[in-house]
C-alpha cells in the first residue's frame, strides 16, 4: 500500500528530531494512509485500467469508471468498434470523461455502441497532490499526540474517577480539516462527526 506522507515528512511537521516513538510512527503512516485511500472514492495511487467496456449511446462523451485520469498522455488505448483511435481523435474532459473529436478536431458522437478504453488512473505515488500529503501528515500527527498521553493507549482522552472506569476515549476518525480534504476526493463523512 502506498504511504500518503513519509517519516521525515512526520518528524518534521511535529518538529520532533530524536527517534523516541519513531516505531510507532513508522506503524501509523501506513495505517492512516490506507484508511485515507479506502475513504476516497476519487483518490487512487497509479494503476491501470486495460480494455475498460463502455456501452456508447450516441453522446459525444463517455464517463471512465475508474477517476481520476491526471493527464491525456495517461490514455494508452481508446478503441471504437473496432477501430483503433490515434490520440488526436479524443480528449480528456475534467478528470472522468474522454471525448470523441473529429479529424478537425471537434467533438462527435462515437461511432460505435462498443468502446474499450486502457488508461492510467490515480496519482504517481512521487507526486501525490499536495493537500493530501499536508492531510495524512495531520492525521498521523494528531494520532501521534493521543497516543501519547497519560497511560500510552492511542485515543486516551483523559481519566476521572466519575466515569466509571476512569479512561475516557475520544471518539472522532478524522480531524476535521482532513475530513474537509478527504471530502474534495469523494469522502462520504458526516459534518460534525469526523
Amino acid at each position: 500500500m502506498a504511504e500518503l506522507c513519509s517519516l521525515d515528512d512526520i518528524k518534521s511537521y511535529l518538529n520532533k528530531a530524536d527517534k523516541d516513538g519513531d516505531e510507532l510512527l513508522n506503524l501509523m503512516i501506513p495505517g492512516v494512509s490506507a484508511r485515507m485511500i479506502a475513504a476516497m472514492p476519487r483518490f487512487s495511487i497509479a494503476h491501470t485500467v486495460t480494455s475498460e467496456p463502455q456501452h456508447n449511446i450516441g453522446l459525444p462523451e463517455i464517463v471512465i469508471d475508474e477517476p481520476p485520469i491526471t493527464a491525456s498522455a495517461n490514455i494508452t488505448t481508446v478503441v471504437d468498434g473496432a477501430t483503433t483511435l490515434a490520440s488526436a481523435n479524443y480528449r480528456l474532459e475534467g478528470d472522468d470523461t474522454i471525448v470523441r473529436l473529429n479529424d478537425s478536431g471537434f467533438v462527435t458522437p462515437w461511432i460505435n455502441t462498443e468502446l474499450y478504453f486502457t488508461y492510467t488512473s490515480g496519482y504517481d505515488p512521487a507526486d501525490l497532490p499536495d493537500d493530501i500529503v499536508l492531510a495524512a501528515m495531520m492525521q498521523v500527527a494528531f494520532e501521534w499526540r493521543l497516543s501519547r498521553h497519560g497511560d500510552d493507549r492511542l485515543g486516551t482522552e483523559g481519566s476521572s474517577p466519575r466515569e466509571g472506569d476512569g479512561t475516557t476515549f475520544r471518539d472522532e476518525t478524522w480531524v476535521e480539516s482532513v475530513a474537509d480534504t478527504m471530502r474534495l476526493y469523494g469522502a462520504d463523512i458526516p459534518r460534525g462527526r469526523s
